[in-house]
């Protein structure tokens, strides 16, 4: 009876509560041997005892002479597990579904915003390393001239480059960056497609003119395109045309850039 009292509990109280509180939902039990720590007037021997998280008492059949037979504590019910899985959901911190589509909301806009913006800079950045390939271009076929005056310029671009290690020649002239002369393996730079072509105008024997041109692969990749004689003059198609600037005498007839 003294284990009685630590339990807080006596035997026939324990056992009436068990008879009266028995849940028709208690989905499992653990079960261990042995209650005469507890109960002294138990029968130790085949006394089933069920510990649980729950505290919850069940039996369904009491011994008169011993009190109580078979008793335990219901580990869970299914009604207390949902209830207490929902509990535990409720407190758990998150977003609802208006918190999100606020958020994707906002992402949308401002994604809206910076893209364009993106795609112009893009694009001017494109446009400014053209003009500057166009120039390199230029420099290297007035190099070119220089070193083979009896050739002139060169028939194509693909002549002013040439593979590393370089060995200046009429066919490999290494005055060009070979990814500009092959113009990027044949896939542009930088949005643009680049090419040079060397002709002799009417009387020459060598080829003493040429003209460059810097093309935007596409819409999005560039705004302007370029195109460049023997003068070194940068010059432009008309605003808003970006196709290539087909020859030579339709180069001549642009405006100079800046003008």
């Amino acid at each position: 009876m003294q284990a009685n009292k630590r339990a807080g509990l006596r035997s026939d109280t324990i056992c009436q509560r068990l008879q009266t509180t028995a849940p028709a939902t208690t989905i499992t039990l653990r079960s261990t041997i042995g209650l005469g720590a507890y109960l002294p007037e138990c029968k130790a021997v085949g006394r089933i005892v069920t510990e649980g998280s729950d505290d919850r008492l069940w039996s369904s059949v009491c011994d008169p002479p011993y009190a109580c037979c078979i008793f335990g504590f219901a580990e869970w019910s299914r009604a207390d597990s949902w209830e207490r899985a929902e509990r535990s959901m409720r407190k758990q911190a998150g977003f609802s579904l208006i918190e999100l589509l606020i958020v994707v909301a906002i992402i949308l806009i401002v994604a809206a915003i910076a893209i364009p913006n993106f795609m112009r800079a893009r694009m001017s950045a494109n446009d400014a390393s053209a003009a500057g390939s166009i120039r390199m271009i230029n420099t290297a076929e007035i190099s070119y001239f220089g070193a083979y005056p009896t050739i002139g310029f060169p028939a194509g671009l693909v002549t002013l480059g040439g593979a590393s290690p370089c060995t200046p020649s009429t066919v490999t002239a290494c005055v060009l960056d070979n990814y500009l002369a092959t113009n990027g393996g044949g896939s542009g730079k930088s949005g643009y497609s680049f090419a040079a072509t060397g002709s002799a105008s009417p009387g020459s024997i060598v080829n003493d003119q040429f003209y460059s041109t810097g093309t935007p692969l596409g819409a999005l990749t560039g705004t302007r395109a370029y195109c460049s004689i023997q003068d070194a003059v940068l010059r432009l198609q008309p605003a808003g045309n970006i196709t290539l600037v087909p020859d030579y005498p339709t180069c001549l007839g642009l405006n100079p850039m800046g003008n």
